[in-house]
């Protein structure tokens, strides 16, 4: 999509050409009703298609100098139905929220536009543009109440006035109270914003100092500082020569010094902050939204500043740039997560939610799977028992065949106490499941399920006998068959991982995934075996029946596609680390998602490497996790 969908003044600036485009390919002559339902069709059919909603709104709008007073009640309902639909979808757009005010001032009057501004301003507090277009408005079509516009601007100071590009806000604040002669709000307005590292950080202190040196004394110092202040300078000793005490035009001369030297301290701290910050604000080429991706240098800057602004110790400063981050990076799952980490170590749940909340209900599709994987952890960890269930079945609502969830969903209610339901569930998902490699993660799910809640070391085994013959072709089962029985104490684990081998070498695995099964092997019984010809037996079937045939196999290729290093423990991501690899914002996550093989331990242990929980890294291609790989688990 080409980058003038979004200008930065936020307007879809190329819908009246998209829309001609649309009308030139268009062969056949449509009813009006006819386009409009097409239209509707397209954006509910793909609603992630911003060119279409560009089209529908254009429709909506009308032709003929567009929806008026005069226009029919049906027209104006159109108009509203589409820019409700469309900001619900892309709420992010600040321009649009803009032109819907703009319609219903023309269409219902000023008060009428201020609720489509309210409305904006809650979607999308961060955005200084929508705030300056919102006070801007207020002026001039509401004005006579100053007390409510000035109430406006506080509340919009709040909201972005901390915001690195919030000098057009501030200048028109001040611009406000000059009309209004209130020189005093001017005075305590640029007070605050000669603290806050703007870009114009030297002409908002000028301003400042010439205003300053015709106010009192008391608008420019709390009322104990300056008595504080005063208080030092007529105890100060007199200047050489000098008799009488200080006049007060001489104490005031020198307050008014000691008030310049102390702005002129905070001026210098906030020239250095913005001189710290220049570098990654001039690499932000994109502040708005837009859906089309951005580019790695993008990405990355944003990833050096938000480490920059945490390392800086500012907590407040880190949660604005991280909301500016998560505008312009609105669809990256990545920052979603990352700002979540952040929040958690500041133990602010309330923000925690309301973030994960945000993510999922507006910006990440179902495709991304994993902040809401974190998400049902997040609400388990704080109690929150049916909020966590709620997410886990939305999840399996929309990707029925997720196998990460429905492992993670029954490993849920095994910790809710439900044995019986958790094993159910992933019974059921084995029924369900198209292959293999699926049915043979859960079923190692299930297997080792039982086994923790049992103990019983014969019906284990004879689970494990059952679903290798059900489930053959699943290199992770095999794996996990194998180190259950390398797991049992003395000879006799030895003696049945001899038995598993031999199923394994009879049984339709490809060849390539025997090879790396019996490299495991192997090395196991180099470590634990007393019997160098059984040592050597194997030394010579892994390498000489499975490994030749399978460095040119088709299957070996694709896995080494899939997995270069097969050898290489790969954890699954968690909340307290880095995330994992980034997608693009189109790309969709694979339904088969499966924790990565980890570790080189023993089954007793095995099962706390998949219970590294807390989050489920995304998938980097489209094969998904390689949940059948030689590296263990």
């Amino acid at each position: 999509m080409a980058d003038e969908h979004y200008a930065p003044n936020g307007y879809g600036e190329h819908t009246e050409r998209a829309l001609s485009v649309h009308q030139e390919a268009t062969n056949e002559p449509q009813s009006e009703q006819s386009k409009w339902d097409q239209l509707w069709d397209t954006v509910n059919k793909n609603p992630e298609d911003f060119t279409s909603w560009e089209y529908l709104i254009r429709e909506a709008e009308g032709s003929n100098g567009g929806v008026s007073k005069a226009s029919s009640v049906e027209e104006m309902t159109r108009l509203r139905a589409v820019y409700d639909a469309f900001l619900q979808r892309f709420p992010l757009c600040f321009g649009y929220w803009r032109k819907y005010a703009d319609w219903e001032n023309s269409l219902e009057g000023p008060e009428k536009a201020a609720e489509i501004f309210e409305r904006g301003v809650t979607a999308i507090p961060n955005s200084v543009d929508l705030w300056v277009q919102y006070c801007s408005f207020r002026i001039e079509n509401i004005s006579d109440n100053s007390k409510s516009i000035r109430e406006l601007f506080n509340r919009g100071a709040d909201a972005v006035g901390q915001d690195f590009l919030s000098h057009n806000f501030w200048e028109k604040y001040i611009e406000f109270e000059k009309s209004k002669e209130n020189y005093g709000a001017v005075l305590a307005i640029l007070e605050r914003v000669i603290r806050i590292p703007l870009p114009q950080y030297a002409t908002f202190f000028e301003e400042y100092s010439k205003y300053s040196v015709s106010r009192p004394l008391n608008e420019l110092l709390p009322a104990n500082e300056l008595k504080k202040l005063e208080d030092e300078v007529r105890r100060a000793p007199l200047p050489e020569g000098q008799t009488e005490p200080r006049t007060d035009q001489q104490v005031e001369a020198t307050l008014r010094q000691r008030i310049h030297d102390i702005k002129s301290e905070i001026y210098m701290k906030t020239q250095d902050a913005v001189l710290k910050r220049w570098g990654f604000e001039s690499e932000i080429k994109r502040p708005y939204f837009h859906v089309k991706p951005l580019d790695e240098a993008q990405l990355d800057n944003w990833r050096k500043y938000l480490t920059f602004e945490e390392n800086e110790g500012d907590a407040a400063r880190a949660r604005i740039l991280y909301e500016r981050c998560l505008v312009a990076c609105a669809l990256y799952e990545e920052f979603w997560l990352r700002y979540i980490r952040y929040l958690k170590t500041l133990q602010d749940v309330d923000g925690v939610r309301q973030v994960y909340v945000r993510a999922t209900g507006a910006f990440l599709p179902p495709s991304k799977v994993a902040i809401r994987l974190w998400n049902a952890a997040f609400e388990e960890e704080n109690g929150a028992i049916d909020a966590a269930r709620t997410v886990y079945r939305t999840i399996l609502e929309q990707l029925p065949e997720h196998v990460e969830t429905l492992s993670k969903f029954a490993h849920f209610e095994r910790r809710q106490g439900d044995i019986e339901g958790a094993q159910n569930m992933l019974d059921g998902g084995m029924a369900t499941l198209p292959d293999d490699k699926g049915k043979g993660f859960l079923a190692v799910q299930r297997i080792k399920m039982h086994y923790h809640s049992s103990t019983d070391v014969d019906s284990t085994r004879d689970m494990y006998m059952t679903m290798t013959q059900q489930y053959p072709q699943s290199r992770y089962l095999w794996l996990s068959y194998l180190l259950f029985e390398l797991a049992q104490p003395g000879a006799s684990g030895l003696e049945f991982a001899a038995k598993v081998w031999d199923q394994l070498k009879a049984s339709s695995l490809a060849t390539c995934d025997k090879y790396q099964v019996g490299l495991r092997y192997l090395d196991t019984l180099v470590e634990r075996s007393t019997d160098i010809a059984t040592i050597d037996k194997v030394d010579m079937e892994v390498h000489r029946d499975f490994g030749d045939r399978a460095v040119d196999s088709p299957a070996s290729k694709k896995r080494q596609h899939e997995d270069s290093a097969s050898h290489r423990p790969v954890k699954q991501a968690r909340s307290d680390s880095v995330a994992a690899a980034t997608p693009t914002p189109t790309a969709a996550t694979s339904a088969y998602a499966y924790p990565q093989a980890t570790g080189y331990a023993g089954y007793d242990q095995s099962q706390a490497s998949y219970n590294g929980y807390y989050g489920a890294a995304a998938s980097t291609s489209t094969a998904g996790w390689d949940y059948s790989g030689a590296a263990g688990y």
